[in-house]
């Protein structure tokens, strides 16, 4: 097993258990505890994990994804940044499409500037906020699940096959030093994973929070987007 495969296994472990003990991930990959140790110390430096007296887990940032609200707080300055260097792409009479990250509903303000723009998004707080700017705005219907704004599973997925758009403004949770985009949702990644699939444009909104990180599930490489913005 390489070492990009044990640290999978690791995460994928605590992904289900949310705790690990150095002895039982040691047993279980079959490798050293020191070697276990400095899979742990790595993980810990990207901001995978979080090692504590008797073990390791997950911090709160990865093992699940905060609110909508809670995240559309967090470095505002950096993503009304990101929005306007973003701001670029848009053109009059184009179809876009906005994911449910609170990353690029900063982009709304801008959007609002253009005329004939039809928005597409599955967050119901970024369609709300997208019609009181005078936005023509279609929400993707799906589940709320857990009374989350962000609308997914089998309807939404349904609803994205037969759409098609200019454009897609995206973000995720972690961008790793090899250029993986990723994030820790699975439901989510993939409904981004079928947007990607219906735009003709694709791209990529990243502030500094997550850079240099790793989450479960992989969305796509940098290098398979058509622009990446950077705070």
């Amino acid at each position: 097993m390489s070492r990009t495969q044990r640290q999978e296994e690791i995460l994928q472990h605590l992904h289900r258990e949310r705790f690990a003990t150095v002895r039982e991930l040691s047993e279980r990959t079959f490798i050293s505890p020191s070697s276990i140790r400095r899979d742990l110390a790595e993980l810990e430096h990207r901001g995978l994990v979080r090692r504590t007296h008797g073990g390791v887990t997950l911090p709160e940032t990865v093992a699940g994804v905060a609110s909508f609200q809670k995240r559309k707080e967090q470095n505002v300055q950096g993503k009304r940044l990101l929005a306007k260097k973003a701001a670029r792409f848009l053109a009059d009479g184009q179809s876009i499409m906005l994911d449910s990250s609170s990353t690029v509903s900063f982009l709304l303000p801008y959007i609002a500037r253009h005329s004939g723009i039809r928005l597409f998004t599955n967050n119901l707080s970024t369609a709300m906020d997208a019609i009181a700017l005078g936005i023509d705005t279609c929400c993707i219907g799906g589940h709320a699940a857990q009374g989350s704004v962000v609308l997914g599973g089998p309807l939404a997925c349904q609803a994205m096959e037969n759409l098609r758009f200019d454009t897609v403004f995206f973000s995720s949770q972690s961008l790793d030093e090899e250029g993986v985009i990723s994030d820790s949702c699975e439901e989510e990644n993939y409904l981004r994973q079928l947007m990607l699939r219906r735009a003709s444009r694709k791209i990529f909104l990243c502030d500094r929070e997550k850079l240099g990180k790793r989450s479960l599930h992989t969305l796509c490489r940098l290098d398979q987007v058509d622009e990446a913005v950077f705070e």
